[in-house]
């Protein structure tokens, strides 16, 4: 109602962006999110909540867009380097690795930088220089999962068996979800004559993999229908199977948001907090 009255309200724009956010209507929230940041100029939140968006759903042109606009604006120095890191990530995705690399060239090495430049290094075939950055992540947190992933894909690739199964494993044992960790562990099994084992993570990796891309296709339902609260029941109901309790409570929300007396969901909800 703000907004036909005065559709220059910012700061209902910045609600309906946030609300729609929450109930899992993507599209909506980013037009509400960019409008915000079209009416006013010194706001950076809004830009940088579009760019998530639009990475997660893999839209990586639009992603790239709003990260360089927020990248315009004065950014706390904290949120400067998620932005920068997110923005090389969607590079890396559209294979721009030397922008990628641009971007987060003078950013502080933490562990999250560490591992973005060395999977553009290794998306960019430069091996050395992406086991070297694993290296120094996996030195300040032997369990970082992103890290132990490309170290294991590498090293699955020049066949250290023996190395791989070690982050491979470390890997999986911090994001036993993660489809892609799981069938390079099963790889690396299998060339370490581990048939039984290999055979099962594969498996395990097929049936996880399943389940993500049929998340993906309810998440474009989600966009696409911002009152239908089935198919956030069944998002819920599948980011909590794929071991994602956080993920599944924001669903479990987003349906009570539409229809409060779904017993589904709040006993969901009951069960995970």
């Amino acid at each position: 109602t703000a907004v036909s009255l005065d559709e220059y309200h910012v700061r209902a724009h910045q609600w309906l962006g946030a609300i729609y956010h929450d109930t899992g209507a993507m599209q909506l929230s980013v037009q509400h999110l960019r409008k915000v940041a079209e009416l006013d100029s010194t706001d950076y939140r809004s830009l940088r909540l579009a760019g998530l968006i639009h990475l997660e759903y893999e839209k990586f042109d639009d992603a790239i867009v709003d990260y360089r606009s927020a990248l315009r604006r004065k950014l706390p120095p904290a949120m400067e380097l998620e932005v920068r890191r997110e923005l090389a990530d969607a590079l890396r995705e559209v294979r721009q690795i030397d922008e990628a690399l641009a971007v987060i060239k003078d950013c502080e090495p933490t562990i999250d930088i560490l591992a973005v430049r060395a999977e553009c290094y290794e998306t960019n075939g430069q091996v050395e220089p992406a086991l070297e950055c694993t290296g120094q992540a996996l030195a300040l947190d032997p369990d970082h999962h992103r890290a132990n992933v490309i170290q294991g894909r590498i090293l699955v690739a020049q066949k250290d068996v023996e190395n791989a199964l070690k982050s491979l494993e470390r890997a999986v044992k911090r994001d036993p979800a993660d489809h892609e960790a799981r069938f390079l562990l099963g790889r690396a099994l299998l060339m370490a004559g581990r048939a039984d084992e290999g055979q099962a993570e594969i498996a395990a990796s097929t049936k996880q993999k399943e389940r993500f891309l049929t998340m993906s296709k309810l998440h474009l339902e989600a966009m696409n229908a911002p009152q239908d609260e089935g198919v956030r029941l069944k998002l819920g109901e599948l980011a909590e199977a794929l071991g994602r309790p956080r993920v599944a409570m924001t669903w479990y929300r987003a349906v009570l948001g539409l229809a409060p007396d779904n017993e589904r969901a709040r006993a969901a909800l009951d069960r995970l907090v």
